[in-house]
């Protein structure tokens, strides 16, 4: 219901629910921390509730780490996400997907690619989202030779390349002006019949 609000421009009014509620689980937390985050703008805010929810003695849950460190990417703080990490790497959550994902992502937005890769190895199992966020990461800081490397490996494990992962690589390689690695890839999409769905994309990734 809070992120719903949120999405609905009402997170303020997601908020008052929320005080006004006497007992807080992890669920009550999580869905007003992630309101925070997918309301744009809210970032310190998140982190800040975050704090409350621990000094509370309620134990985020895998969605509630993902949010913090959606929001302490949006911050460009990866040194409060480290912090964040840890209290997940505590509680048995680090290898969840999607708070090791988010954390590729807090390190990549911050230029630090060394971090991003190390997080991406300790991945206990690789989804194409994991891969799919190594390959936007490396593109977006303009090593297209990595993210190409990334998309054999994706090929090569056999879970298949998505249109997202050939408009992140298209982008990686006009921002660099690497006319053989766009040529690459537009073969690639003849050959997966992903034209149209990439050209979308790339319209939302410019």
């Amino acid at each position: 219901m809070y992120a719903k609000c949120a999405a609905d421009g009402s997170v303020d009014d997601s908020r008052k629910v929320f005080d006004l509620m006497v007992d807080h689980n992890v669920m009550s937390w999580t869905a007003i921390i992630t309101g925070y985050v997918q309301s744009g703008g809210r970032d310190e805010e998140t982190v800040e509730l975050f704090c409350e929810m621990i000094k509370g003695h309620v134990s985020p849950n895998h969605f509630t780490f993902s949010s913090v460190l959606k929001a302490c990417a949006n911050l460009s703080d990866p040194r409060m996400g480290e912090q964040v990490y840890t209290h997940a790497v505590k509680l048995g959550l680090a290898s969840v997907n999607c708070v090791g994902n988010s954390l590729i992502s807090m390190y990549a937005r911050s230029g630090m690619m060394e971090d991003a890769h190390k997080a991406f190895d300790m991945l206990f199992e690789k989804n194409l989202i994991s891969y799919n966020t190594i390959v936007d990461a490396y593109a977006k800081n303009l090593n297209s030779e990595k993210s190409f490397e990334f998309l054999h490996e994706i090929e090569d494990t056999g879970i298949g390349a998505s249109a997202f992962t050939f408009a992140s690589l298209l982008s990686g390689a006009a921002s660099i002006g690497a006319v053989g690695k766009g040529v690459e890839t537009w073969m690639l999409l003849f050959k997966f019949s992903m034209i149209w769905e990439v050209e979308m994309l790339s319209l939302g990734l410019r």
